[in-house]
């Protein structure tokens, strides 16, 4: 079963070797990114297209009905391996608040990063970051916000503020020789949604790329951030086009991404799976000319309804064409019907720890030399 694994290794280290040797000419938005962050990004290529990693948000600080255990996981309890990737929210972080929007403690949120960096675990963190022009949510709809940031004196410099809260957090991210953590961060997500005061109907695609290319260029040319791959994520798009409506081009993005839950259950199953599939295709084929990382950034089923859910509908979804990750939302530790992974005792564990099994699919205990 593992034979899969060991050729994958022995290619991933080939790879490795002549990767090392080109580091150098890595294309990644920050030229300036640590060494660190370039061998990630080596390793998300190399893994793109041949086997996918598995991720769950929040996994390392709370789990169903409990918080703040360093090492555990929902995920570890369920089949003895944990994640191979963690996502972390750092919502409310602008506001100077030392609480997230999930209630977590940012100090908790920078140890748990700190302890998946010295498992070789890979770290993402997404901002749901309040309305800069009106200080409500971030599913706030008023339209127009973008561009009063981007037009706007008094609202820009708030924005400004709000990166420099974010700027100093991420280079508070460092291991215990006090170098930089290298971290995957995907702002402004599900863009092709209009839930967020980013999204499709509440700004014009001129100026969400500006947007994006405006907050890049301050975090890494003026607050002189250098441990982030940037990651472009839209929600469901139908075609290649429109996955590009709004991207702000290849100099401003490290990594493709996809956020695109199942919803209703069996009776959306297939659609999901074919969708999925169809997109995950394009991005395949595209990043390999683009010379880019493709990973599926946000998914999942919301209580699990279906328990072959894991083997007969993710699994079914991504192997064809294996992007580097595939990451589930989280379980909440205060709202019993809200997780999308399994817990012990749930009814899909059978069928996660036969996925888990799958030998192209990887735990953390499976991968190696992420950062060197």
């Amino acid at each position: 079963m593992r034979v899969y694994i060991i050729e994958l290794c022995i290619i991933l280290i080939c790879m490795s070797c002549s990767h090392k040797q080109q580091l150098s000419e890595t294309c990644t938005v920050d030229d300036k990114l640590v060494i660190s962050g370039k061998h990630m990004y080596e390793h998300l290529l190399a893994m793109s297209g041949k086997a996918t990693m598995f991720g769950h948000q929040d996994a390392g600080v709370y789990g169903h009905g409990w918080m703040y255990i360093t090492g555990k996981s929902d995920i570890k309890d369920v089949c003895g391996a944990a994640p191979a990737v963690y996502g972390w929210e750092l919502g409310h972080l602008e506001l100077g608040d030392s609480i997230s929007l999930d209630s977590i403690f940012f100090n908790k949120i920078r140890e748990g990063i700190q302890y998946v960096y010295s498992k070789g675990g890979i770290n993402t963190i997404s901002w749901h970051l309040r309305n800069p022009w009106n200080n409500e949510s971030a599913w706030n709809r008023t339209v127009g916000t973008v561009h009063a940031i981007l037009n706007d004196d008094e609202v820009g410099a708030k924005y400004r503020s709000w990166l420099d809260e974010l700027a100093d957090f991420m280079l508070s991210l460092r291991n215990s020789n006090n170098e930089l953590i290298p971290v995957l961060f995907r702002p402004f997500h599900e863009h092709t949604g209009s839930w967020f005061w980013w999204g499709h109907d509440n700004c014009t695609a001129e100026d969400y790329k500006s947007l994006w290319r405006y907050t890049v260029s301050y975090l890494r040319d003026e607050k002189q951030v250098h441990n982030l791959l940037y990651i472009y994520s839209p929600d469901r798009v139908n075609s290649l086009e429109e996955y590009l409506d709004r991207y702000p081009g290849d100099e401003w993005v490290d990594i493709w991404g996809l956020d695109l839950y199942h919803r209703d259950g069996s009776e959306k199953a297939d659609e999901y799976i074919s969708l999925v599939r169809n997109t995950l295709a394009f991005m395949k084929t595209e990043c390999g000319t683009r010379h880019k990382p493709f990973v599926f950034s946000e998914t999942g089923l919301c209580e699990l309804t279906m328990e072959d859910w894991f083997t007969n509908v993710l699994y079914k979804a991504i192997t064809p064409m294996y992007p580097a990750y595939v990451l589930v939302w989280r379980n909440a530790y205060n709202m019993p019907q809200h997780y999308y992974a399994p817990y012990p005792g749930h009814p899909t564990c059978s069928d996660f720890t036969k996925f888990k099994n799958q030998s192209d699919i990887l735990f953390l205990d499976e991968i190696t030399n992420v950062y060197r």
